[in-house]
């Protein structure tokens, strides 16, 4: 029995008219042997919202990015080549653009508020009562927007923590923020200051795109105290990403942190139930070197763009790629193999190659790929 393993591949594909159809047991992947392939996958319109999951994908010996086509031609080796050079050189971000952690075992800040005192956690009613008669009703702020009553702020300087553990707990979120958001904190030595405490209510929804951050400023945390509440999911894009981050889950008794590059909308769903308490800071670059940025692969899109202009120019080409595959960093369950369910730098690819697909009438697909040592 041949032995044999799974893997994801990205499988890249022009939809114009014009290609010809492939039969699903016929086809070759460029390398230094002939290779046979089975194909039974199907194909997804990229300007839809979501990509399925498909069929297995069969083939013999895995490569990064290679062209599929009856016969080996210098088009399909120098349009996968340039492609690959794309992906190595000019997508090689590393990181995420949003952070989020659930920490079941936290310092107790010892939250003391002017004018209520000290507040207990999980968070009471009575406690709740004393902080709205304290805080500041959020729609009376012209830079936020709260949709219901049941919204509320403090301002940083009416609010102190007693636990001097409660400072390192978050100073090392913050390390790990930048861990996962692949900036060197050695050369930024971030700072947090806290900007608000937020108090949401049912119904009651945030929209930060108005507040202006310091230009010092790289990357917003916020940690949500543990308080009872439902809803409040979280949303964050960025270059066809996105990410749905649900704080609610034991929100009595958890301590949960998320963190997104400044410049991002986070767009958060209703509360539906209960409070959610939420310290909001800012990750403030200290020092000479560059502030941390996230940027859109701007060259890696034009690139892109003018290799599959040109591919998609000589398609009537004898030599031509039909397709071109590309294996995912990660292994996914076929339930998993979804844009949602892609993760790191495999979602990142998507995210770009999805809107370079939109705009140049390819068709871009998911598959597993099966190998096997004959």
């Amino acid at each position: 029995m041949p032995k044999s393993s799974t893997k994801s591949a990205l499988e890249y594909q022009p939809s114009y008219d014009e290609t010809p159809e492939i039969s699903s047991t016929e086809g070759s992947i460029l390398g230094d042997e002939e290779d046979t392939m089975d194909i039974d996958t199907e194909q997804y319109d990229s300007e839809s919202s979501s990509i399925p999951s498909v069929q297995p994908m069969l083939v013999k010996t895995p490569m990064l990015v290679k062209t599929v086509s009856k016969k080996s031609q210098p088009k399909g080796k120098a349009t996968a080549s340039e492609i690959e050079d794309i992906f190595r050189k000019d997508l090689n971000f590393r990181g995420a653009f949003c952070f989020d952690k659930t920490f079941t075992s936290v310092p107790n800040p010892t939250l003391r508020l002017a004018g209520p005192g000290h507040i207990g956690l999980p968070v009471n009613s009575s406690d709740l009562l004393a902080i709205k008669e304290h805080a500041r009703p959020i729609k009376s702020d012209p830079r936020v927007y709260a949709r219901a009553e049941d919204a509320w702020k403090v301002e940083p300087s009416k609010v102190a923590f007693d636990n001097p553990a409660w400072v390192e707990f978050v100073n090392s979120v913050a390390e790990e923020v930048c861990k996962a958001l692949a900036i060197q904190s050695t050369k930024s030595k971030p700072r947090c200051d806290l900007k608000k405490l937020w108090l949401q209510g049912r119904n009651s929804i945030l929209l930060l795109n108005k507040e202006k951050a310091p230009n010092a400023a790289f990357a917003a945390l916020m940690i949500t105290l543990p308080c009872a509440f439902t809803g409040g999911e979280v949303h964050i894009s960025h270059a066809g990403m996105s990410a749905a981050i649900d704080q609610s889950r034991d929100s009595l008794s958890n301590t949960h942190a998320i963190a997104w590059y400044n410049g991002l909308t986070p767009q958060f769903k209703p509360i539906t139930s209960g409070h959610r308490l939420v310290l909001h800071y800012q990750l403030i670059h200290t020092t000479n070197s560059p502030c941390p940025t996230l940027s859109i692969p701007s060259k890696a899109i034009r690139r892109l763009n003018e290799v599959l202009a040109s591919w998609k120019t000589s398609a009537r080409r004898q030599d031509a790629p039909r397709k071109i595959l590309y294996l995912l960093d990660h292994k996914y369950s076929t339930a998993n193999l979804t844009e949602d369910g892609l993760a790191g730098r495999d979602a990142y690819i998507l995210s770009v190659l999805k809107g370079v697909a939109q705009n140049t009438g390819f068709k871009l697909l998911l598959a597993h790929v099966e190998l096997f040592a004959l």
